[in-house]
């Protein structure tokens, strides 16, 4: 079960969980080789994320509840659920790693 204090989001229709801990941003800086607010602007920029980069990111925020994750396990998930849920799991998750609960996650204006 996913808690939220700890910045876990469920993965809509499964068992997993997501979380973006340290060790879980070092895994995503390693394998993309580049650091993590790199990685995480090109997915605001507008171009659409390739499937590498979702997988990836999936890959990761599974990786904290489950050591034994394999990229292609992230993989056989995402074809699972859906390439649209898993990208929504994937913000959901990253909002709640760096957001604390009841916190507004809203840009300052």
């Amino acid at each position: 079960m996913a808690n939220a204090l700890r910045g876990e989001v469920p993965l809509s229709g499964t068992e997993y969980v997501l979380r973006y801990d340290v060790n879980a941003l070092c895994e995503v800086e390693s394998a993309a080789k580049d650091n993590i607010l790199a990685v995480l602007t090109r997915l605001q920029d507008g171009t659409p994320p390739s499937f590498t980069t979702i997988r990836l990111l999936l890959w990761a925020g599974l990786r904290s509840g489950r050591p034994e994750m394999r990229l292609e396990d992230a993989g056989s998930i995402i074809q699972e659920v859906g390439l649209q849920t898993a990208v929504e799991a994937i913000g959901e998750a990253f909002t709640a790693s760096f957001v604390p609960p009841g916190a507004d996650a809203s840009p300052n204006p």
